[in-house]
C-alpha cells in the first residue's frame, strides 16, 4: 500500500470515529468492524441493501434503464427518442427506500451517503469506465441561486467521491447552469426540452477533453443530459457518457 494511500486511510478512520457514517437507507449509525488502514468500511447495512432495487441486465443499451424483457435492447423511451448523449448507466431504481435516500442526500445535508453511492458505482461499473476512458467527470451543475439556498450540489459531492475511487479528475468549472429552471418533475418530455434550451453554457473546452462523463443524482427522461450533451458537442466534445445514481422504472 502506497504511503499516500495509507495516510488517506488513516484520515478516513479518524473521521469514521469522530463522525461515524450512517446507513443511506435507514440513517442509523454504521458500526465499523475495524478502523485499521486497509480494512473494509461498511457503507450500508446488509439488511438495507436488500430493500433497494439495483439495475441489472437486461438494461437499455442506450440510457441504462432496467428492461423487463431479455429480448429487448432499448427501453420504450429510447425507441422514441434519439438521445444526444452516447450512453448512460444507473445504479438503482428510483422507488421506495431510494426515493427517501435521494431526498435526504439532496435536501437534508446527508452528503456522506455519496460514499456508498460511489463505492457501489465503482464495484458495478469500473470495467465500463475503464472501457470508455472518460477524460474527466463533470457533475450536472446547479444554478448559483439554488446552490446558495441548499449549500451544495449533490451531483458534485457524488462526482468527487467517484473521482477519489477511480482517479478520474472532476471539472466543476467548465459547465455552468445559466438559467434557473423550475422543477421538472411535473413536466412532459417536450416541456422539459423547451425549458432546458440554452440553460447550460460551457467554456474553455476546445481541445481540452474528448470524452466526458456526466454525473447526476436521478435520470428520468434524459432531457437534462441531452441538453448538456448538445452544448458540449457544439463545443467540440466527441463523446458524452452519463451516469446517475437512480433512474425511473424500466419498460
Amino acid at each position: 500500500m502506497k504511503k499516500e494511500t495509507i495516510i488517506n486511510e488513516i484520515k478516513e478512520s479518524i473521521l469514521d470515529i469522530v463522525y461515524p457514517l450512517r446507513c443511506p437507507i435507514c440513517d442509523e449509525i454504521l458500526v465499523q468492524k475495524s478502523f485499521l488502514p486497509g480494512a473494509p468500511r461498511i457503507k450500508i447495512h446488509e439488511k438495507c441493501m436488500k430493500k433497494i432495487t439495483t439495475i441489472n441486465e437486461p438494461m437499455c443499451i442506450k440510457c441504462g434503464h432496467q428492461l423487463l424483457d431479455e429480448g429487448l435492447e432499448y427501453c420504450s423511451d429510447c425507441k422514441k427518442i434519439s438521445h444526444i448523449f452516447n450512453q448512460g448507466k444507473s445504479l438503482f431504481v428510483y422507488k421506495n427506500e431510494m426515493v427517501k435516500s435521494m431526498y435526504s442526500f439532496k435536501y437534508s445535508n446527508k452528503r456522506e451517503y455519496a460514499k456508498f453511492y460511489a463505492e457501489y458505482t465503482y464495484k458495478k461499473y469500473n470495467q465500463w469506465l475503464q472501457r470508455i476512458q472518460p477524460d474527466v467527470i463533470i457533475p450536472v451543475p446547479m444554478h448559483p441561486k439554488k446552490i446558495k439556498k441548499r449549500g451544495y450540489n449533490q451531483s458534485e459531492i457524488y462526482a468527487r467521491e467517484l473521482s477519489r475511487l477511480t482517479g478520474i479528475p472532476v471539472d466543476n468549472k467548465s459547465l455552468k447552469r445559466v438559467v434557473n429552471t423550475k422543477p421538472l418533475k411535473e413536466l412532459t418530455t417536450q416541456q422539459r426540452k423547451n425549458m432546458l434550451k440554452k440553460s447550460f453554457y460551457s467554456e474553455n473546452l476546445f481541445n481540452k477533453y474528448k470524452k466526458i462523463l456526466l454525473v447526476d443524482d436521478i435520470y428520468t427522461t434524459g432531457s437534462t443530459m441531452d441538453a448538456i450533451s448538445e452544448e458540449l458537442k457544439i463545443k467540440g466534445i466527441e463523446r458524452v457518457y452519463c451516469l446517475s445514481i437512480c433512474t425511473g422504472k424500466g419498460y
